[in-house]
């Protein structure tokens, strides 16, 4: 087996002598020759055959072993531990790696003098497990690694130490554990961090139609984490592996949620609509079938950026989401505009006519101009930032990826849009091939599309911002566009397309349909395909028509208490935001299924110039109110912009900043473990419809007053004992404590906040 690899640029010493002599040969052969073993290939180029030297490296000494020093004799191979401190500092001299066999590296080495000497090992640079070459003082070491992934990259860095103290490394360098069947993996091994499963499969087209290698195959892995647990993986046809639409790449992406080493088989299947029939008896076994392998997952990186430290965002039977290794989420985001992915950066993408005017946008397509600078590390970005460019308009990803950086800098944590709007409003965001009602186009997928849409996609994950894919818009062209409005072959692969691409990301909600028209059972069919090809919980939710100031909306009354549905997607008026939402936490609580209480747009759109009262009418009474929200933007022209022509994130700046303020006053409170009792607080004005609290009763209350003119007084009659009280200003989020304590057991006038009494403020009690 070969092994490709990666070594310092050190110089190569061109002497033999000695031990050098006895490990490597003697050669002065071009770097990367390798000696004369067939099985042996050097740095230049790899390995050739199997069990031979694969990798090696002999580094130039500043004080090169003397043969004739310390009376050993000239050649003689016994140096003496005791004439270490003679020979000089511990120098690492020369290197090899082999591969043995599957699974498995040697690493050889020799050392200028007798050192103890440790070879640490990984699957990252940071490296994270260490092995001893020995316990005695030896010029030559050997440590062999076991049990290894076929097709993963490790990477080495080799230590030497006297007994006196000095010390010598080398490395990081790389090393793939080379399979024979061309598997690789890529990614970096820990945990919850994006691995992509690379095979080499049956070659096909994004185009054939006969067989269809989106419908008539399908692989998926199964794998078993090292305590036992499982979890199945869908994969996906990819073309050449890196966006070309032909080729003979598979790919299955996950990311994993233990440490250690995990167990996989690959399962390929082939037939007829296979890929529609989950049954993995369906079809016939392909040529993939049967392999398996080993995974080392390392430990999680609690430094990683955004959302990979933390793990899947999942439903866990409360009013809030929380990360598998992290906290609860409390949401703030964006609504709009949905056609965030209609940009004109990335590739078959094009305004199909028909649809809402998007007049004023160049082609009818986004750019984000106004965002470019915002883009990587001289904008709001970073090193990671994607780059790549449109090969249908010569636009680059400057604009929606710099658009991203910005919200994330603002403290925008979710953002909503369609992956599909043929026959709705927008008309510009597919990933077919192309965009005709046809069952070829609507069965067969953009290669090139999809994978810069996934580069998006983990950007975002790693700017802390959670994907709302809303699956489907009102429309009757839109929701009839596929299967005519039921879950036949071409939806299923949309679903299983989009699961199988994107769904290892940690923050996705999958969102069934905005202002749906689909019946219950419709979407209950809709949501079980979704829940069968996940392995995550991440949340399942179907979007409301406007609803009224009571908050009835048949639809949510008939699914309340199935284990399909995990959160609402509210529609309603801010007027009566927090009525609404205590509403649906209420009745799905009394159900048995609490679910996430997502108002996910007002009626009243946000804009440049109303950012403060929809603060004291929808915001803080959502949140207060135990529900979270994104802001829907309305119809306007540029520059302003709209649902769906907004270019300028900055332009909605105002609420971003005060969402933020909200949210991170929020998130120092148990907000997962308190519940609106607005009952509490009497005396406020009513403005705005009155005043607001949140609590865990005894131990905080949260209070916001939309005017605050009036002294509140917060009920603590069940509640003895001693609080101290901080003002909150909303508008600026800046915090004035109290001195005086506060003592429960009776009713409490909270007093005046320290100024603007005409204005919002909120106010936080705690306990002692």
């Amino acid at each position: 087996m070969a092994l490709s690899f990666q070594y310092p640029s050190r110089p190569k010493v061109l002497l033999c002598a000695g031990i050098v002599l006895f490990l490597l040969g003697c050669s002065e052969g071009s770097e990367g020759s390798g000696g004369t073993d067939p099985g042996t290939g050097g740095p230049g180029g790899g390995g050739t055959g199997g069990g031979g030297v694969v990798a090696s490296g002999r580094f130039e000494s500043e004080d090169p072993l003397d043969l004739d020093d310390g009376g050993g004799g000239g050649g003689d191979p016994d140096y003496g531990i005791g004439q270490a401190g003679e020979l000089g500092e511990a120098e690492i001299l020369a290197w090899q790696v082999e591969q043995p066999g599957p699974r498995s590296l040697t690493v050889n080495w020799t050392t200028n003098v007798p050192t103890l000497c440790e070879l640490d090992w990984g699957t990252s640079e940071e490296l994270g497990a260490v092995q001893s070459s020995g316990n005695d003082p030896a010029l030559e070491h050997t440590v062999t690694l076991e049990n290894l992934g076929e097709g993963v990259t490790y990477w080495l860095r080799i230590t030497a130490a006297t007994l006196a103290g000095s010390v010598d490394t080398e490395g990081p360098f790389s090393a793939l554990v080379d399979a024979a069947d061309g598997r690789t993996i890529t990614g970096t091994l820990i945990k919850w961090h994006p691995v992509t499963l690379t095979f080499e499969g049956p070659a096909f087209s994004e185009a054939d139609e006969s067989p269809n290698p989106f419908l008539d195959r399908r692989l998926w892995i199964d794998f078993s984490a090292p305590s036992g647990a499982s979890m199945r993986v869908e994969g996906f046809f990819a073309g050449d592996g890196a966006g070309s639409g032909l080729g003979t790449a598979w790919q299955v992406r996950a990311s994993f949620f233990e440490e250690g080493t995990w167990e996989y088989t690959v399962h390929f299947r082939v037939g007829a609509g296979v890929a529609t029939n989950l049954n993995p008896a369906a079809g016939q076994a392909g040529m993939l079938a049967g392999l398996e392998g080993l995974l080392p997952i390392g430990p999680r990186d609690t430094q990683a950026p955004g959302f990979l430290s933390l793990g899947a965002l999942e439903y866990v039977g409360a009013h809030y989401l929380k990360f598998r290794d992290g906290p609860y989420f409390l949401k703030g985001g964006t609504d709009s505009p949905e056609n965030l992915f209609g940009f004109e950066g990335f590739d078959g993408t094009w305004d199909e006519p028909g649809g809402a005017s998007t007049g004023g946008l160049p082609s009818g397509l986004h750019r984000f101009l106004p965002h470019v600078k915002d883009f990587g590390k001289n904008g709001l970005g970073d090193d990671t930032s994607p780059l790549f460019t449109s090969s249908t308009t010569g636009v680059d990803s400057r604009g929606l990826v710099g658009a991203l950086d910005y919200l994330a800098s603002r403290g925008v944590n979710s953002a909503y849009f369609l992956p599909m709007n043929l026959g709705g409003d927008g008309r510009d965001t597919w990933p077919f091939l192309g965009p005709l009602d046809s069952p070829s186009d609507k069965l067969h997928y953009d290669l090139s599309k999809l994978h810069q849409w996934n580069l998006v996609f983990a950007h975002a994950m790693r700017r802390g911002i959670a994907l709302h894919l809303v699956l489907g818009e009102t429309e009757w062209g839109n929701e009839h566009w596929l299967d005519n409005g039921q879950l036949g072959p071409e939806r299923k692969i949309f679903y299983r397309e989009l699961v199988a691409r994107f769904g290892h990301h940690p923050a996705i909600k999958w969102n069934l349909g905005e202002e749906t028209n689909h019946q219950v059972p419709q979407l209950e069919e809709f949501a079980a395909w979704i829940q069968e090809l996940t392995p995550f919980e991440h949340p399942i939710a179907f979007h409301t028509h406007g609803i009224g100031p009571s908050g009835d909306y048949a639809p949510y009354s008939n699914v309340l208490g199935s284990p399909l549905f995990q959160a609402t997607s509210l529609q309603a008026s801010p007027d009566h935001s927090g009525t609404i939402v205590e509403r649906w936490r209420t009745d799905s609580a009394a159900a048995g299924q609490p679910w996430v209480i997502d108002f996910d747009e007002q009626t009243t759109g946000l804009t440049d110039t109303n950012t403060n009262s929809l603060r004291k009418q929808h915001l803080w009474d959502v949140y207060l109110s135990g529900g979270q929200l994104e802001w829907y933007f309305g119809y306007h022209d540029l520059p302003l912009g709209g649902d769906l022509r907004t270019e300028n994130f900055r332009t909605r700046e105002a609420m971003w900043d005060q969402m933020r303020y909200a949210r991170e006053f929020l998130e120092a409170l148990p907000f997962w473990e308190m519940q609106p009792q607005d009952d509490l607080m009497t005396d406020e004005r009513q403005a705005y419809g009155g005043g607001e609290v949140f609590a865990r009763p005894g131990e905080v209350y949260a209070l916001y007053m939309p005017v605050s003119d009036l002294a509140p007084t917060l009920n603590l009659s069940s509640a003895p004992g001693t609080y101290h009280l901080t003002w909150f200003d909303p508008r600026n989020g800046v915090s004035y404590p109290v001195a005086a304590p506060i003592s429960g057991g009776a009713p409490i006038s909270l007093g005046l906040p320290p100024f603007a009494h005409s204005q919002d403020w909120a106010a936080l009690v705690e306990r002692d």
